[in-house]
């Protein structure tokens, strides 16, 4: 065999190492599609998200979550609300990491642009119709009173943590249920009580139903994450 055989084939052995080597890397690299649409529903409400793993091991994600409950005649620390609302309005922001380059299981670190609150209306009763149990007055003529309006806001950047993955349906690895667990921190809540009627001398009760209402609503400092999300990536 010549020299120059002898050299052809070294360099066909050394290319054909290198293309395998470049194909493992590139399928490895294909293991996960980078960009993320998916819809969502738990307990920040049902919402959309979109994300981007821009590395094997990392990725980031964000969305929005909106829903809303209203009820008739609900009772809080014995005064009967005719009328409450609850909104729920998130936009959550979050770095994934991926501790397997080969794995969707990630832990998310983030937090959440939080719009959630709380508002409930006492209406003004006829005269002598409703005796209202505010503060520590023992109770006080609805009429006196006027409208009682409460408002409940927290923290608007709860910072969050969780755990999550996605189960792909087809071999393509584009369709997938998700699932993810975690908690925000939202802060202590603070409430606004508010009324329309009444001498000056009520208002001293009001700060003490405000006050009773933010150690009772103390309790919900943080926020439980549940999600179940449908995706497509891309």
């Amino acid at each position: 065999m010549t020299m120059q055989k002898i050299k052809s084939l070294v360099c066909a052995v050394l290319l054909g190492s290198l293309t395998s080597s470049t194909l493992q890397a590139a399928e490895t690299s294909a293991e996960y599609k980078p960009f993320t649409a998916g819809a969502e529903v738990g307990t920040l409400g049902p919402g959309v998200s979109v994300g981007w793993r821009f590395s094997e091991l990392l990725g980031v994600r964000a969305g929005v979550n909106f829903f809303s409950l209203t009820r008739d005649d609900h009772e809080i620390n014995n005064i009967n609300y005719t009328s409450s609302k609850m909104r729920f309005l998130s936009a959550p922001i979050g770095l994934d990491i991926y501790p397997w380059h080969d794995s969707p299981f990630r832990f998310t670190v983030g937090a959440l642009i939080n719009g959630n609150r709380f508002t409930a209306l006492a209406a003004q009763q006829a005269p002598g119709a409703v005796s209202v149990p505010l503060g520590l007055s023992g109770g006080i003529d609805s009429a006196a009173i006027g409208d009682l309006r409460m408002k409940v806001d927290q923290n608007v950047i709860a910072p969050y943590v969780g755990v999550g993955g996605s189960w792909f349906l087809d071999k393509d690895k584009r369709w997938a249920l998700g699932g993810e667990i975690g908690v925000a921190y939202a802060g202590s809540p603070e409430v606004t009580l508010t009324r329309s009627n009444g001498p000056d001398a009520i208002d001293a009760q009001v700060a003490i139903e405000q006050q009773m209402l933010e150690d009772k609503f103390e309790k919900y400092t943080f926020y439980p994450i549940v999600k179940f999300t449908m995706s497509f990536s891309f």
